[in-house]
């Protein structure tokens, strides 16, 4: 239900938004949810922007696991269920500061975080997403117009 959009921090102001939004999966176990967050705040005027995000999302799972308790087998096993099989859920966030080096001349630094845990996954899976990207982005402002406050 939800996932990560990026726009990089701006000059122009401060913002804040937050959405919801909720439902439900026919035959599953649990409710489905989401929460986005992001925040843009201006630490110094033309110099110094940084924008916030996080979000949580979870999707129900509508398998229901029937198998023998305690590896019992034959006809008189007793009998373990385990609903919601197939659930998903997903967090993360990222923080980005946007530097202005010069009139021509800016530098955006970004962490992004995304664990994921879902059928499939194993533990090294969700240890290895847990830190998707970080990354020094600089770029000439002189190719783009940009509104100064």
């Amino acid at each position: 239900m939800s996932g990560l959009i990026m726009n990089p921090p701006s000059f122009a102001g401060e913002e804040f938004h937050v959405t919801a939004q909720a439902g439900g999966t026919k035959g599953g176990g649990s409710a489905d949810y989401g929460v986005n967050g992001v925040g843009n705040i201006v630490l110094m005027d033309n110099r110094i922007a940084m924008r916030v995000i996080g979000f949580e999302s979870h999707d129900a799972g509508y398998v229901t696991r029937t198998f023998p308790a305690n590896g019992a087998s034959g006809a008189s096993a007793d009998v373990t269920s385990v609903g919601n099989q197939g659930a998903i859920e997903s967090y993360g966030g990222s923080f980005s500061l946007l530097f202005e080096l010069s009139d021509s001349l800016e530098a955006t630094a970004r962490i992004l975080a995304q664990p994921y845990r879902g059928p499939g996954t194993s533990g090294v899976l969700r240890a290895v997403s847990a830190l998707r990207a970080g990354f020094l982005h600089a770029r000439s402002t002189s190719e783009h117009t940009r509104v100064r406050t």
